[in-house]
């Protein structure tokens, strides 16, 4: 049975404001990433682009707005990568220092090289005979970067190769440790690269990093709209602000946090509609292991413990339908069918678990949590994350713009549900 709409005039406010506001939402997405650039965790971006954001929470209304400062180890790349085919023939082969990865000190590494394939544990294991003393090289795609480099790690590897599957001459980045220097060398290579030493088979590399790690400090931007009939119990929505160093993080994540901004925006004129509390964090620090939102999720324990729902905004589809991805929670479903029938639309359900974005520490506090989800969209933004293609010209602003009016509709809904359903996590 359809429901009744009861937020049609709210509905249609919110969709006119965010159509009158792609200017406004343009604004905020470029001066992340072309005023501001690379916001790489501890650096000169990440504190620019925090108070950005701070500033932008205080233009749109919100209340309680602070800075939650916490320290890290962060890595730093000193002159990058150098890596060399020396046999059977000698050629330089471009490389890219991978953050969290070991320097090899001045003289380098010498090693031959064993292919692992896409890096699966059972791949690892039937060539750990050989991995000793060598480096591995590993398309990557079994899973992720982290789980791979710790696997060669403890199969005696010395350093690993990561290379980038899609072709163009790119390479692809990524923290391959949480917090913390791996015990070993990480470079990316192209898929070019990655395709000559394949077809060459075997011989050796020559690799010198140069990196060092050092103690830093960033932060989280958190702000709310406070809820006029019950203020202690939450809803939150988050996306990480920030990016690597290898380019302005257009869609990883400029995407997720210009649109925490812009429900911001959308909703402020109905913020003394709003039942419950609606929080808003911008994580800093999750490229380097989840650290921000893990600090959140520790020093905002009470606040966990009366918070109905997370929407994490990391990478989102942006593509209509839009969706709800939830994390091991299958019991969803009939709620986002209630939505879908309340909103008038479709509203697409996917169930999955991943442990590598902002919702993981509130999903382990027992926080039901979820993600952007739906159709992929006309942006093409999602194939060239952590490379430096990664740029805010391949976003559609209309496709960011109708999904915050999206997300500020649901989140409407359930920040004044009544009937709230008791959810739990699924048992396996």
């Amino acid at each position: 049975m359809t429901e009744t709409n009861r937020y049609t005039e709210i509905d249609n406010a919110i969709k006119a404001a965010a159509a009158d506001g792609r200017n406004e939402l343009a604004r905020n997405l470029f001066g992340l990433c072309d005023d501001i650039g690379t916001r790489f965790s501890g650096t000169e971006g990440d504190r620019r682009a925090s108070a950005f954001i701070r500033d932008t929470f205080k233009k749109y209304g919100l209340s309680h707005i602070h800075q939650e400062t916490f320290p890290f180890t962060a890595w730093r790349r000193g002159s990058g990568a150098q890596l060399r085919l020396v046999d059977p023939r000698a050629c330089v082969l471009p490389a890219y220092a991978m953050p969290y990865g070991a320097a090899t000190g001045d003289k380098g590494l010498t090693a031959r090289w064993v292919d692992i394939g896409t890096g699966s544990a059972d791949e690892v294991e039937e060539k750990k005979p050989l991995l000793p003393g060598a480096f591995a090289l590993t398309d990557g795609s079994s899973g992720p970067r982290k789980d791979i480099q710790r696997l060669c790690v403890a199969a005696g590897a010395v350093g690993v190769l990561h290379g980038n599957p899609a072709p163009g001459m790119q390479f692809k980045t990524g923290s391959v440790d949480d917090g913390q220097e791996s015990p070993i060398a990480a470079v990316s290579i192209s898929a070019e690269t990655m395709a000559l030493l394949r077809r060459t088979a075997e011989g050796c590399l020559h690799l010198v990093v140069d990196c060092y790690c050092e103690p830093s400090e960033t932060c989280n931007v958190v702000g709310e709209h406070c809820g006029s009939e019950d203020p202690d119990t939450f809803v939150i929505m988050g996306g990480h602000y920030d990016s690597h160093d290898i380019s302005p993080g257009a869609y990883d994540n400029a995407t997720g946090v210009t649109l925490l901004m812009e429900v911001a925006r959308l909703l402020e004129p109905f913020r003394d509609q709003l039942k419950r509390s609606l929080r808003f964090v911008a994580f800093g620090a999750e490229e380097m292991g989840l650290l921000g939102s893990h600090y959140h999720a520790r020093k905002n324990a009470e606040v966990l413990r009366t918070t109905r729902f997370m929407l994490n905004c990391d990478t989102p589809c942006l593509g209509r339908p839009h969706g709800l991805g939830f994390h091991k929670c299958a019991a969803a479903e009939s709620y986002v069918q209630t939505l879908s029938s309340q909103m008038g639309e479709t509203v697409l359900f996917a169930n999955r678990q991943h442990t590598s974005s902002d919702h993981y520490p509130f999903q382990r506090k027992g926080v039901i949590t979820a993600g952007v989800a739906g159709k992929a969209g006309e942006s093409s933004g999602g194939r060239y994350y952590h490379t430096a293609a990664d740029t805010p010209d391949k976003l559609i602003i209309q496709e960011l713009s109708d999904t915050a009016a999206f997300i500020a509709r649901a989140l409407l809904r359930v920040v004044n549900d009544d009937h709230w359903p008791v959810l739990q996590h699924d048992a396996k």
